[in-house]
């Protein structure tokens, strides 16, 4: 494992596009000299890049940027030694995720954390949203609260028979946010149910859900639909209520 001041390196970027509802990626570091690398301690070496190479990187979409750097958080370092004890990642949430789960960055697991905006831009789009450095530890908490509050929402609209583009989007927000296999199994029945047309399903179901989940067939998807449609969905209006969820505003 590498030996690094913590003090030495401050964050300014993470390794991912960004352009989905929520992750979490290697932190891309820089030194004082403006050289800048992936920060994986695990790694038998780090290829520090000069930074005359930065902007071609970022143009090209190879990793992005933060609005501003931060520090390597305190529990990834090694308080007696001042070493980066464990690898920190940079977790970010699209706007749209955390107005469909009803959280905030300042509420729940979250909390805590120093949170900064951040806007992606790529092919003409713009994904907005925070991002924070943390340990993978925090970043998991964190993630299955949104998996969990998206989960029910999910559940409580599709017995509201909300349209299928809407059971989308959250459908998807919940597979980003997903870690566990348990969550990740149940998003992706969601996103099945989602789907609208069968042909579409099939298509999701043996493109993507059997390739982590093998044994993931049409009849667990039937037998979601039908719990959900005798109203046998946790997500009912009292207990939603019950752990503050305010709902977020809809037509239907």
């Amino acid at each position: 494992m590498l030996s690094l001041i913590a003090s030495d390196i401050t964050i300014i970027g993470a390794v991912s596009d960004m352009d989905i509802g929520c992750g979490r990626a290697t932190a891309v570091g820089e030194r004082a000299d403006g050289s800048y690398a992936d920060i994986r301690i695990e790694d038998d070496w780090i290829d520090w890049q000069e930074s005359r190479y930065k902007q071609a990187e970022l143009d090209a979409c190879q990793w992005a940027e933060l609005s501003r750097k931060c520090p390597i958080p305190q529990s990834c370092i090694d308080q007696a030694t001042g070493l980066v004890a464990q690898s920190p990642v940079v977790l970010f949430v699209n706007s749209d995720l955390l107005q469909m789960a009803d959280v905030c960055v300042y509420s729940g697991a979250a909390a805590g954390h120093k949170w900064q905006p951040y806007a992606f831009s790529n092919d003409g789009r713009t994904w907005r949203g925070y991002a924070t450095c943390c340990d993978t530890e925090a970043s998991g908490r964190i993630m299955a609260e949104w998996a969990e509050r998206l989960r029910m929402w999910f559940e409580y609209r599709f017995q509201w028979n909300a349209e299928h583009e809407e059971l989308d989007k959250i459908a998807d927000f919940e597979l980003c946010a997903a870690r566990s296999g348990d969550a990740r199994r149940t998003a992706y029945i969601h996103w099945l149910l989602a789907a609208g047309r069968e042909q579409t399903t099939l298509r999701r179901l043996e493109r993507f859900a059997q390739r982590e989940f093998a044994d993931l067939t049409m009849q667990d998807v039937d037998r979601e639909r039908a719990r959900l449609s005798r109203g046998d969905g946790e997500a009912t209006v009292g207990e939603v209520e019950m752990m503050g969820y305010t709902f977020p505003d809809t037509e239907n």
